[in-house]
């Protein structure tokens, strides 16, 4: 009774069949699908991370609230990653779980949820050799919502994750960077809901750190396929009262950021001649290897010790990256090396081409 129902509903709505594509390396979800509700455990998001990534936007851009589409992904194709056993059991519980959608209503500017069933049915057919997926009609305006609002990251990338809340994480961040948004603020209530935390579960910040965000940082941060390592800190002092979270994405722009403001800190301090003395002269004994002659004459010269400071605080701060030998480098820049005239360079040559010989 209950195939016959399943058959006649599927014969209401049109479909459209996409073609199935090997090694896709991206996925692209709609924004509002990122943020959406949904509570998957882990082998259920990585086959709906499979149905997503068999999607093909451009071809079903237009498609209506009344077209569905039909999408089959070989068997073989999908185990690598997941055990057929494991695929029959979570593929009939991912059919059965909603996606909450939370908007704002355009008339009345309250908030409205949505409740949506993303699947009409999925099949599991060993027989013929793939999962079938025929998704429900009204998913498709959310499903192809993209416009210029979407989450593109790597599909590998979520396959890899063991933790249920690092890829609802991961295509969070992603959705940010796409935005060239690289710190964003989240209350604790809408992060949860995002991650797929239940509500009785982690309700102490100090357990909801430890078994959501730790793990999905750590492995962001770990992954071989794309890294992503961001920082997150709440905007209450005391941890009872922590009601929001604000996140900030480190990529090589916000370090760079970062860099620049500490080494503008840095050498602020330079204007205290005090303190410029003493940080360096540890600095000076602790890392590099030159000679108490070189070293006083630094010191107790101040354009020198003023310079030498300057570009010890660039090295430290990755400006100049290529340099390999500190103390060389530096001195060199001090003009304390003595060069060397024509004719010295020209019996060192002499003597180096012997020793060869």
């Amino acid at each position: 009774m209950e195939n016959e129902q399943e058959f006649s509903q599927v014969q209401e709505y049109n479909f459209e069949e996409q073609t199935f594509i090997e090694r896709r390396v991206n996925n692209y979800l709609p924004n509002n699908l990122v943020v959406s509700h949904a509570k998957y455990g882990r082998i259920e998001q990585k086959i709906f991370e499979f149905f997503i990534n068999q999607i093909d936007f451009e071809k079903s851009k237009d498609i209506s609230s009344t077209t569905g589409l039909i999408i089959k992904i070989p068997l073989k194709y999908i185990s690598k990653h997941i055990k057929y056993a494991d695929l029959k059991t979570h593929s009939a519980s991912l059919g059965a779980k909603p996606i909450t959608i939370e908007e704002i209503s355009i008339e009345t500017k309250k908030e409205k949820f949505t409740h949506l069933f993303p699947f009409i049915k999925i099949d599991y057919n060993p027989d013929q050799g793939f999962l079938e997926f025929y998704t429900n009609p009204q998913i498709s305006p959310y499903l192809f919502f993209l416009e210029k609002q979407y989450a593109k990251y790597k599909f590998e990338n979520v396959l890899s994750f063991k933790s249920i809340y690092t890829t609802p994480m991961y295509r969070l961040l992603r959705m940010h960077i796409g935005q060239n948004r690289n710190m964003f603020v989240y209350s604790i209530e809408e992060i949860r809901k995002i991650l797929g935390v239940d509500a009785d579960k982690y309700t102490n910040f100090k357990d909801f750190k430890k078994y959501v965000i730790e793990p999905a940082r750590r492995e962001l941060a770990e992954s071989s396929f794309e890294a992503i390592n961001f920082e997150y800190e709440s905007t209450s002092k005391k941890l009872r009262n922590v009601s929001h979270l604000t996140f900030t994405i480190m990529d090589a722009i916000t370090i760079s950021h970062r860099e620049k403001e500490e080494l503008s800190d840095a050498l602020k301090r330079i204007a205290d001649p005090d303190y410029l003395s003493k940080a360096a002269s540890i600095i000076l004994a602790r890392d590099y290897n030159m000679s108490n002659y070189l070293m006083s004459k630094i010191l107790m010269d101040g354009e020198l010790l003023t310079r030498f400071v300057t570009l010890d605080i660039e090295l430290n701060n990755g400006v100049h990256p290529k340099v390999k030998n500190r103390t060389a480098w530096i001195l060199a820049c001090l003009d304390l090396v003595k060069k060397k005239s024509n004719k010295e360079s020209i019996n060192l040559y002499w003597v180096k081409l012997k020793e060869r010989t």
